[in-house]
């Protein structure tokens, strides 16, 4: 595999039990019959370019062409790298998008990127462009990446088939990226789109958010306008999956291609010692790998895989019409009116890339079902038997900052986490009113599923229908105005509510240690230092050897072997009546030590190191949005 790649641990599009539908709008994609499999086979055999040719060389030898044309006809299939499952089906073999109509398409749709019905049959949901993109085309805007390193559960950790590898963000753990990167779906002989630079650790001390932005998306081949968009989940990714066993995986494809060109250079002059070749090695020779799974399955491939590449046979499969229609109805969104930007209420938010009319969708986003008790972070003990680390699901420790991403409520144990160009980034304001809401995406469009209302939660783990969301602007909305949702005024009320350390007035250790007075514990009952703050001593005071050249008294000596100390009294120093004086309590590695006579300058304002308690409450579903079926918790006095 490419090392430029970026391998995601697990990643699926489609929850078991849900049909991908389609818009009567769009323009239906042939359902190419199934490719052979080689699970029937004896165990992987790799034929390399340079076997195939010994092979051919030797048939060369002890047959001539004409026998080699003659072998038995066989049936042959369109090359396709999914669907075995689908039956062939004479009324489903329409013909593809033509090169006219892409022509005719491009650049008349006002998205850049939408996303409707994938073309893998039942794959769910994909993403597509609306105009032509090229080689080293940065495309999309830029992922926020949330790791999710402690969700240790008993139960299915949530986002383990949309979980990446750490090096997306330079971290230890996976991470869910809920961008561009978990709308893309991946098909091994169009892998189009790839990652330019891992994710940033823009906010090292953020704890209410993700701290790991911008990671950037690149295209890799050239696409089409109506294209979709496909990146690299790994190969062991599908070799770990049941029903693509068998499948060719992309660097079967890779080696396909260069042998079909090796193929074509043995007698270019002649297609009918080329046409014999071909069946040799697609139907003669007795065993079976992936690399001849992914040869042409029809001898007219050939000369179009030597001109395009392997592509070439599958994209005109990956289509979908970009007719302007299409993006703004029905079973497709645009992903173009919104971006992550500056926000004025905390860090990064999503801005409006366009003006935007009051009543338009402005996107859509899909959603990841699951329950608050699977966001559990747990504390991990040694386990003597394994003599590994494993969670102690007995000792919750916190919850995923995850949970911060999803949607609630507080009369269900339901959590929908969005995914979906720049809606993580979607704030809430303390004070303005929002000026977008949510709403259900009608059935059947972006795969909806509504009999999911009528499920109780335990239903809904265990048959997962597909859910997605719209976002409505509520008013007409300004280019670059920053876009603002409702989470509720219970979250408002948890927010308020937390002992956040964002949210205090921190005291400036600066201003404190430039005052000439310190106050004594007695006056410290009325007048308190910040908690934020912390006096310590020098350490010459246990001495009594007191310099008074203050000006690299600090210097000498580190902050972090000095004494954290309390003021007892202050009074003048006997030998100068203008000069003051305290007496100090110190805590010397536990032992409580008195010390008198200590000027000023012995004492220093440090910041309390103190670890703040991270924020943890979901978005709040309106309550007109949660079925009577989902409250299965007691209502909560509000």
């Amino acid at each position: 595999a490419n090392p430029s790649r970026l391998e995601p641990v697990m990643m699926i599009r489609q929850r078991p039990g849900t049909a991908a539908t389609s818009s009567s709008i769009i323009t239906p994609t042939p359902a190419p019959p199934p490719i052979p499999s080689r699970s029937t086979f004896p165990r992987r055999c790799w034929l390399t370019p340079i076997h195939a040719l010994a092979i051919l060389l030797l048939m060369l030898q002890v047959s001539t062409a004409k026998k080699l044309i003659e072998l038995k006809e066989v049936d042959l299939v369109d090359d396709y790298p999914y669907d075995q499952d689908v039956a062939d089906d004479d009324s489903r073999n329409t013909s593809s998008i033509t090169a006219s109509q892409r022509k005719r398409n491009a650049y008349k749709s006002k998205c850049h990127l939408f996303v409707t019905t994938s073309t893998i049959p039942n794959a769910g949901l994909g993403i597509f462009t609306g105009v032509d993109l090229e080689i080293d085309d940065t495309i999309g805007y830029a992922d926020m990446v949330i790791p999710v390193d402690a969700i240790a559960s008993t139960i299915r950790n949530p986002v383990e088939d949309y979980a990446w590898h750490p090096r997306i963000y330079r971290g230890d753990t996976t991470a869910f990226a809920p961008g561009f990167l978990s709308l893309m779906n991946s098909h091994l002989a169009l892998l189009n789109i790839g990652q330019v630079e891992p994710a940033v650790d823009v906010f090292p001390h953020e704890t209410d958010a993700t701290r790991y932005h911008y990671l950037q998306s690149m295209v890799e081949q050239d696409v089409p306008a109506g294209g979709e968009l496909f990146t690299f989940y790994g190969d062991h990714w599908f070799e770990g999956r049941e029903r693509y066993k068998g499948r060719p995986i992309a660097d079967d494809f890779r080696k396909a291609e260069k042998l079909t060109k090796l193929l074509a250079k043995i007698a270019p002059d002649s297609d009918d010692v080329t046409k014999g070749l071909w069946q040799l090695i697609k139907h003669e020779i007795p065993f079976r790998s992936g690399i001849i799974l992914a040869f042409p399955n029809q001898f007219e491939h050939v000369s179009s895989v030597v001109s395009g590449g392997v592509q070439s046979l599958h994209q005109p499969f990956a289509m979908r019409d970009v007719d302007e229609e299409l993006v703004y109805t029905d079973n497709s969104r645009c992903l173009d009116m919104i971006r992550q930007g500056q926000s004025d209420v905390h860090n990064l938010g999503a801005l409006a890339t366009m003006p935007i009319a009051k009543g338009t969708i402005i996107t859509g986003s899909p959603l990841i079902q699951t329950v608050q008790q699977r966001l559990n972070k747990y504390a991990y003990v040694w386990d003597k038997e394994t003599k590994t680390y494993k969670p102690s699901t007995s000792d919750r420790t916190d919850y995923s900052v995850l949970m911060n991403y999803c949607f609630g409520h507080h009369q269900s144990s339901i959590l929908l986490c969005p995914y979906g160009i720049a809606v993580s980034y979607i704030n809430h304001h303390p004070k303005r009113k929002p000026n977008v809401a949510i709403r259900w995406t009608p059935d059947h469009q972006l795969s909806q599923n509504n009999t999911a209302f009528d499920m109780t939660p335990i239903e809904l783990a265990k048959q997962n229908p597909m859910l997605a969301i719209d976002y409505i602007a509520l008013r007409d909305i300004k280019e670059g105005e920053e876009i603002f949702i409702d989470y509720g005024k219970l979250w408002d009320t948890k927010f308020k509510q937390h002992p956040r350390q964002s949210l205090q007035v921190l005291a400036s250790v600066d201003k404190y240690n430039r005052q000439p007075i310190l106050l004594s514990e007695a006056e410290q009952q009325s007048l308190p230092y910040p908690d934020n703050l912390q006096l310590r001593c020098h350490p010459d005071v246990l001495t009594y050897q007191y310099k008074y050249n203050y000006e690299k008294l600090w210097q000498e000596r580190r902050p972090n072997i000095s004494y954290e100390c309390s003021i007892l009294e202050r009074f003048q120093a006997p030998n100068d009546p203008n000069q003051t004086v305290y007496a100090a309590r110190l805590n010397v590695k536990g032992e409580i030590i008195q010390a008198g006579y200590i000027p000023r300058e012995y004492f220093k304002f440090f910041e309390r190191k103190t670890e703040p308690v991270p924020f943890r409450f979901p978005m709040q579903l309106p309550d007109k949005m949660v079925p009577e079926a989902w409250k299965d918790l007691k209502p909560k006095k509000r």
